[in-house]
């Protein structure tokens, strides 16, 4: 794996190589600079691990300060190169691209150099974008592009193409105060509104049936484990206390009429440790069935706005700005929703309040899935900054694991990395560094 984790440095239980992968490059936190590698939550410390299923430490190789896109696909053009290619490989790459702020620290803080991009792009960007913002998101979306594009080249290069799925999708909507724009459709990352939720996706491989194919059903996140399984000819059963939440899409992907989902559960606040929320005031929740959508959540007049690539915002050209798009954030009126998505798939016209059956029974049908959701869920214990996490980091140069695993629960039998005080040369040197290029 390369790339974002954001599951978290509370312990190594949580790292990726705790998960199933053999090594890890990347960062553990919802966002990062692409050059310093520092988190802007917390800028005095470095988030940037390498690890692998047995020991893990702060990155500190000499190309670390390159810009992310770059790093992650020479990384991922390395392993590419080395693998063997008579063995299996599962090559997940989460650039951080095109995620906010495009700023940094010293020479980077007006954003990406003009020098990274050839003059012809530059020239249109300059011309056909407006906003400061919003230029260096698309200048974040171009190398990206390209990236993919090497990626796939050398894996046409290596003999392996035939025998290879490229899997690309997003992970949400883009954040208006970031330079993503969602229209037509309603709303921005941090909304249950199919702006903040419905993302691109594709699937190519020449071992696919119908190339072009343009997929009408509904899919989740969670599906994709099951499916990628299936792609791979994999059979896996959980066991009882661990029945999966996703389903095999390929069947409704060969034939729209064996579609697995009939509905899906976008978000629903249950079990959380010290909040309490309430689907009828404050506990923002969205299902679906194929036509119908049925939501409690914030009437907020930004959040949930229409934004198309023209649309100037207010401080787009903030480029340092500290807003950020996420649910916390999104305020107004609490309001109950009900969308018929097939008719109304910009979500313009609620009809929670409609008298007319077809909604009536549309609404009530999506309130009964509710209990089933609600059976299945399980308790999230909210873990908050520490002084022990801010002592820890200090001490040992970057945002690393903190919490004491001899008191985790299950820590004793678990198979998790540890810190590598063999590595303390490579840090300190990566450290000193650090003080004179971003000091």
């Amino acid at each position: 794996m390369l790339g974002k984790w954001h599951l978290g440095y509370f312990s190594p239980l949580f790292l990726p190589t705790a998960r199933g992968f053999d090594t890890w490059i990347g960062y553990a936190n919802g966002e990062n600079y692409y050059w310093s590698k520092r988190s802007p939550d917390y800028p005095e410390f470095v988030d940037f691990i390498e690890s692998t299923k047995d020991c893990y430490w702060t990155y500190s190789e000499d190309d670390r300060h390159e810009y992310s896109t770059t790093f992650y696909t020479n990384k991922a053009l390395t392993i590419l190169d080395e693998h063997p290619a008579t063995d299996p490989l599962f090559l997940y790459l989460s650039y951080q691209a095109v995620h906010d702020p495009f700023v940094d620290y010293g020479k980077f803080r007006t954003g990406m150099p003009d020098s990274y991009l050839e003059d012809s792009i530059l020239e249109k960007i300059h011309s056909d974008i407006k906003g400061r913002q919003r230029q260096e998101y698309v200048k974040s979306l171009y190398m990206l592009d390209k990236a993919v594009g090497q990626i796939y080249d050398k894996i046409n290069e290596k003999g392996l193409m035939d025998n290879t799925y490229i899997i690309f999708m997003s992970d949400n909507g883009g954040c208006f105060y970031g330079g993503g724009k969602n229209g037509p459709l309603r709303g921005s990352k941090g909304t249950l509104f199919e702006g903040g939720i419905k993302v691109d996706s594709f699937v190519y491989s020449p071992k696919l049936q119908n190339p072009g194919t343009i997929y009408s059903g509904l899919m989740h996140v969670s599906d994709w484990f099951p499916t990628m399984l299936a792609l791979a000819s994999i059979s896996y059963e959980p066991d009882e206390d661990h029945t999966l939440d996703g389903v095999n899409q390929v069947p409704g992907w060969q034939d729209i009429a064996s579609a697995p989902r009939s509905s899906m559960l976008y978000n629903m606040y249950l079990a959380l440790t010290d909040y309490d929320f309430d689907i009828w005031y404050n506990g923002s929740f969205a299902v679906r069935d194929n036509r119908f959508k049925l939501m409690h959540t914030y009437d907020d007049p930004d959040y949930g706005a229409w934004y198309t690539p023209t649309d100037e915002i207010d401080g787009d050209d903030d480029l340092e700005s500290d807003n950020r798009c996420a649910q916390q954030f999104v305020t107004g009126t609490f309001t109950y929703w009900l969308f018929d998505l097939d008719a109304d798939p910009y979500e313009t016209t609620n009809l929670y309040d409609s008298t007319d059956e077809t909604y009536v029974d549309a609404k009530e049908k999506l309130y009964q899935l509710l209990p089933g959701y609600e059976a299945r869920s399980k308790t999230k214990i909210s873990i908050h900054w520490a002084k022990s996490a801010n002592k820890y980091w200090q001490e040992n140069g970057g945002i690393l694991p903190w919490a004491d695993t001899d008191n985790l629960v299950n820590g004793a039998d678990a198979d998790y990395p540890v810190y590598c005080p063999s590595e303390a040369t490579r840090r300190e040197r990566g450290l000193e560094e650090e003080r004179k290029n971003f000091s």
